[in-house]
Protein backbone atom coordinates (compact mmCIF):
# COMPACT_ATOMS: atom_id res chain seq x y z
CA UNK A 1 0.00 0.00 0.00
CA UNK A 2 2.61 2.38 0.93
CA UNK A 3 4.49 1.70 -2.09
CA UNK A 4 1.80 2.34 -4.66
CA UNK A 5 0.87 5.38 -3.09
CA UNK A 6 3.85 7.01 -1.77
CA UNK A 7 6.57 5.65 -2.91
CA UNK A 8 6.27 4.05 -6.36
CA UNK A 9 6.63 7.81 -8.17
CA UNK A 10 9.96 8.30 -6.60
CA UNK A 11 11.54 5.60 -7.87
CA UNK A 12 13.58 3.03 -6.83
CA UNK A 13 16.20 4.34 -4.53
CA UNK A 14 15.38 4.84 -0.90
CA UNK A 15 17.68 7.78 -0.87
CA UNK A 16 15.00 9.40 -2.80
CA UNK A 17 11.70 8.53 -1.17
CA UNK A 18 11.79 5.43 -3.40
CA UNK A 19 10.51 1.65 -2.73
CA UNK A 20 13.55 -0.33 -2.64
CA UNK A 21 13.48 -0.81 1.03
CA UNK A 22 10.14 -2.10 0.86
CA UNK A 23 11.23 -4.07 -1.81
CA UNK A 24 14.14 -5.85 0.48
CA UNK A 25 11.20 -6.44 2.45
CA UNK A 26 8.74 -8.13 0.32
CA UNK A 27 11.55 -10.20 -1.20
CA UNK A 28 12.36 -11.60 2.22
CA UNK A 29 8.90 -12.03 3.04
CA UNK A 30 8.03 -14.01 0.25
CA UNK A 31 11.18 -16.04 0.44
CA UNK A 32 10.01 -16.75 3.90
CA UNK A 33 6.84 -17.82 3.30
CA UNK A 34 7.81 -20.27 0.10
CA UNK A 35 10.47 -22.03 2.66
CA UNK A 36 7.69 -22.47 5.27
CA UNK A 37 8.04 -23.06 9.06
CA UNK A 38 11.11 -24.51 10.42
CA UNK A 39 11.94 -26.78 13.49
CA UNK A 40 11.12 -23.11 16.04
CA UNK A 41 7.94 -22.80 14.41
CA UNK A 42 5.16 -23.18 16.51
CA UNK A 43 3.74 -25.18 13.52
CA UNK A 44 6.16 -27.71 13.92
CA UNK A 45 6.04 -27.95 17.63
CA UNK A 46 1.73 -28.40 17.05
CA UNK A 47 2.33 -30.96 14.54
CA UNK A 48 0.47 -28.12 12.07
CA UNK A 49 1.48 -28.47 8.18
CA UNK A 50 -0.36 -26.47 5.69
CA UNK A 51 -0.11 -27.08 2.18
CA UNK A 52 2.91 -24.02 1.42
CA UNK A 53 2.83 -23.44 -2.11
CA UNK A 54 -1.22 -23.22 -1.58
CA UNK A 55 -1.41 -21.69 1.35
CA UNK A 56 1.43 -18.68 0.38
CA UNK A 57 -0.81 -18.30 -3.25
CA UNK A 58 -4.10 -17.67 -1.30
CA UNK A 59 -2.20 -15.58 0.67
CA UNK A 60 -0.92 -13.25 -1.55
CA UNK A 61 -4.56 -13.32 -3.63
CA UNK A 62 -6.11 -12.19 -0.76
CA UNK A 63 -3.49 -9.09 0.02
CA UNK A 64 -3.55 -7.83 -3.84
CA UNK A 65 -7.19 -8.31 -3.18
CA UNK A 66 -7.21 -6.03 -0.48
CA UNK A 67 -4.91 -3.62 -1.31
CA UNK A 68 -6.80 -3.08 -4.82
CA UNK A 69 -10.13 -2.63 -2.40
CA UNK A 70 -7.99 -0.26 -0.44
CA UNK A 71 -6.37 1.94 -3.38
CA UNK A 72 -10.08 2.07 -4.71
CA UNK A 73 -10.95 3.81 -2.45
CA UNK A 74 -8.23 6.30 -1.13
CA UNK A 75 -9.47 8.54 -4.13
CA UNK A 76 -12.92 9.39 -2.31
CA UNK A 77 -11.52 9.47 1.09
CA UNK A 78 -9.38 12.30 0.19
CA UNK A 79 -11.70 14.57 -1.70
CA UNK A 80 -13.74 13.81 0.77
CA UNK A 81 -11.67 14.87 3.52
CA UNK A 82 -10.47 17.75 1.46
CA UNK A 83 -14.17 18.95 0.50
CA UNK A 84 -14.87 18.57 4.44
CA UNK A 85 -11.62 20.79 5.52
CA UNK A 86 -12.53 23.58 2.73
CA UNK A 87 -9.34 22.76 0.50
CA UNK A 88 -9.52 22.46 -3.67
CA UNK A 89 -8.51 18.45 -3.68
CA UNK A 90 -5.05 18.43 -5.57
CA UNK A 91 -4.19 22.06 -4.72
CA UNK A 92 -3.94 22.32 -1.03
CA UNK A 93 -5.73 25.87 -1.68
CA UNK A 94 -8.97 26.95 0.26
CA UNK A 95 -12.08 26.99 -1.80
Amino acid sequence: MAVATVHWTKGLWVTNGGYEYNLVLSAVAAALALAGPGIYALDYVFGIAWPEPATFLIGLGVVILGVSVALRGIPWALDAWTRQRGRVPGTGQAA
